[in-house]
């Protein structure tokens, strides 16, 4: 304890050689990458949410030479198809390979907030943001764990604030096309990062402006820009060209996303929830940012800037994983903020900076995963059910989709009464209308009872091999305020021509099972029905 004290009140802080130096940055990295992988082992084989079942089931029938868009309802841009797709030819029929993409992409992201750090505040910088945002990325309360396109989006959206970063001072005509390509890529993964990018491209452009002061370069720049965002886009639509389903991709994809925002527009307080969870869990980060803003150094308004307009694009939502978007931008201005801390006076004269930071370091890492520290011993399914409770039937749909394998062949078209497209995707069996998920028309807009009308004849058109009825509010059929037009005419329908083979009933939080047969009284226990033609 003497010898301790003695080294913290020492005038003269140790000094490391080059040659350590360089071996405590090599481990620092060693011991992220660790970290990264012992945060995600369990998260590979979690069962498919349904927003992965909807960009899967949509890869599987791009599979099978059928358009996306056209025959199966999808809110998302096209690049989560072309990764879905890309996922399914390393293995077709598993649960990881998205997800290993979706860690690379993540992995990405943290090397390119490292070296944005690093350019910005130095070494010990870069390696601060990458560890902390490597814990920051463990957050369940994001659902970070799913490959959702937030986590697709983030890495071209933090290759476009690199670009800015490392050649703002002497771009060339590349730099610019590039710009644009990266800036389109993030869009067509998932528009919430409109503002991010509007900021850094203005921002760029203004300063580029000031500099040279000439109407006619900004414009040429402006073309380049727009040139590589032109040519991405045309890219990405070049299928759709082909096989049909442009139209219906802008209609699911830019119209019907109006429709959604607007619905779920709650203002403030969609984010309430979120922000008291970082206020509870993150409390140390929290204190941190509090200190950045009170001292406001160079870069600050930039990167201040940059997390408000991350903030801007999702503060409406109550959805958990939208709010990953703001990890990067506030891992730089924590590593920032930290920057500072150590650049005090009493610090530098006193104590050996780079101890210090890392023991700063490591007490906001614990800081980050010791409330969450029970996710990381989950099995698969555990780790699902804790994420997503029972009331998303997302651990029960491989039990369904197997007694849709039992009672039907691969030529049958089956209809899922609910937002749940992983069954189909399980199953391998095609939906008899493109409404694969209910949202669109169980919402409470102008749109809903022509869908439902659509849907209605689709069903009478095709007369589906089987019906599988969701009864969790959180699946989108039942419970919502729309028409009930669809509703009456499908209960008519089951009660006419189909018999109940059986459901997935729950007997607490943690276990359930299939049951074949069911009392009057036990019917509403059950999380999903399966219905089969007679």
């Amino acid at each position: 304890m003497l010898a301790t004290t003695k080294y913290i009140t020492s005038r003269k802080p140790i000094k490391f050689s080059k040659e350590a130096r360089v071996i405590l940055i090599v481990l620092s990295i060693a011991l992220i990458l660790v970290l990264f992988i012992l945060i995600r082992w369990n998260c590979y084989n979690v069962p498919f949410d349904r927003d992965e079942g909807e960009y899967a089931y949509s890869a599987w029938i791009m599979r099978e030479g059928v358009a996306p868009y056209k025959n199966s309802f999808l809110q998302k841009p096209p690049l989560i198809v072309y990764t879905y797709y890309l996922a399914q030819l390393i293995s077709s029929d598993s649960l990881w390979p998205p997800r290993l993409l979706a860690t690379l992409f993540l992995a990405g992201t943290v090397i390119l907030v490292g070296l944005i750090a690093y350019k910005e505040a130095g070494k010990r910088a870069g390696i601060v943001a990458s560890a902390l945002l490597t814990a920051m990325f463990s957050f369940p309360y994001l659902m970070v764990n799913s490959a959702n396109t937030e986590e697709f989006m983030l890495l071209p959206l933090l290759g476009l604030l690199a670009l800015y970063v490392f050649f703002k001072d002497k771009p060339i005509w590349w730099h610019w096309g590039l710009a644009g390509v990266l800036a389109a890529t993030s869009l067509l993964y998932k528009p919430i990062g409109v503002f991010v990018i509007l900021f850094i491209l203005i921002y760029w452009l203004w300063g580029e402006y000031k500099g040279k002061n000439d109407y006619r370069r900004l414009l040429i720049t402006i073309g380049q820009i727009l040139t590589g965002f032109i040519l991405v886009i045309l890219a990405s639509l070049g299928y759709y060209f082909v096989k049909g389903g442009v139209r219906e991709l802008f209609e699911s994809a830019v119209v019907f996303n109006l429709y959604y925002a607007n619905e779920q527009g709650y203002g403030f307080s969609a984010m309430v929830p979120h922000l008291q969870l970082f206020f509870k869990d993150w409390w140390a980060l929290i204190l941190l940012s509090g200190y950045y803003v009170f001292i406001r150094p160079r870069n600050f308004w930039f990167y201040a800037g940059l997390l408000f307009f991350a903030l801007l694009g999702i503060y409406q939502s109550a959805v958990g994983h939208y709010y990953i978007a703001l990890l990067p931008f506030w891992a730089l201005f924590l590593t920032f903020a930290l920057e500072r801390v150590l650049r005090g006076k009493l610090i530098q004269k006193y104590i050996n900076i780079n101890l210090f930071a890392s023991l700063l370091l490591v007490f906001l890492i614990f800081i980050i995963i010791y409330p969450i520290r029970t996710q990381y011993t989950k099995t698969s399914k555990e780790l699902s059910l804790w994420i997503y409770d029972k009331d998303n039937p997302f651990t029960e749909s491989k039990i369904i989709a197997d007694k849709i394998d039992q009672y039907s062949t691969a030529g049958d078209t089956i209809y899922i009464a609910g937002s749940e497209p992983q069954i189909l995707w399980y199953a391998k069996r095609m939906s008899p209308t493109r409404f694969v998920i209910t949202y669109p028309h169980s919402m409470n807009t102008e749109k809903a009872v022509v869908y439902q009308k659509e849907v209605i004849s689709d069903l009478g058109d095709s007369s589906p091999k089987m019906i599988v009825l969701s009864q969790r509010q959180s699946s989108g059929f039942v419970g919502r305020n729309s028409s009930t037009l669809l509703f009456n005419y499908l209960m008519a329908m089951i009660t006419d021509d189909y018999e109940l083979k059986g459901g997935y009933v729950w007997y607490d939080g943690s276990s359930g099972a299939w049951q074949d047969e069911f009392g009057e009284d036990e019917i509403g226990e059950a999380s999903l029905l399966v219905f089969v033609k007679k």
